[in-house]
């Protein structure tokens, strides 16, 4: 990939975005903005400014972050951006390759920004409400499932405590 991107990294309330000319040619020293209107707005007025310098539309970049990132893909995709959501686990990697150990959110979309150009990755398409329905369904089910074998262990064992022999005089039963 060698087109403009605008990293971020995506925390809970606010973000810091970095842009992009092409591979290590940073637009400008990162920006910080909330996750509010008047933040996002911020935003898309430092990404118009990088589509000006650049001349071409730029990508959005950020990582999976569960719920903090769903509002601002949701923000750009409406302005008819192309987002790029990466696995954390690749900007995991691409941070232990570092021998200095550095948490920083402005240094964090630097990596953002190498995962991004060094691997090949596809733009991200939203799922129709009703597939985000069936996923959270299926995840409660699970999450029901799960929490129903714990209260069935946890109850044999209590019995065993009080009548030992249960499974000896009730193996007709179920």
């Amino acid at each position: 990939m060698n087109n403009p991107a605008l990293c971020i990294d995506v925390s809970k309330s606010s973000s810091y975005a970095n842009g992009f000319i092409n591979f290590n040619k940073p637009y400008s020293k990162p920006i910080s903005f909330d996750h509010t209107p008047n933040g996002l707005s911020l935003a898309s007025k430092y990404l118009l400014e990088l589509e000006r310098a650049s001349g071409s539309k730029p990508h959005v970049v950020l990582e999976a972050t569960g719920n903090y990132s769903k509002p601002i893909v949701k923000y750009f995709q409406e302005l008819g951006y192309e987002i790029v959501v990466l696995n954390p686990l690749q900007t995991s990697t691409q941070k232990r390759k570092n021998v200095r150990k550095v948490k920083t959110y402005p240094i964090d979309t630097y990596r953002i920004a190498q995962v991004y150009y060094t691997s090949n990755n596809q733009t991200y398409k939203a799922h129709d409400a009703f597939s985000e329905e069936l996923k959270l369904l299926c995840r409660q089910w699970d999450e029901f499932t799960n929490t129903n074998t714990q209260i069935q262990l946890r109850f044999r064992s209590l019995l065993q405590l009080d009548f030992p022999k249960y499974d000896t005089v009730f193996d007709h039963i179920g």
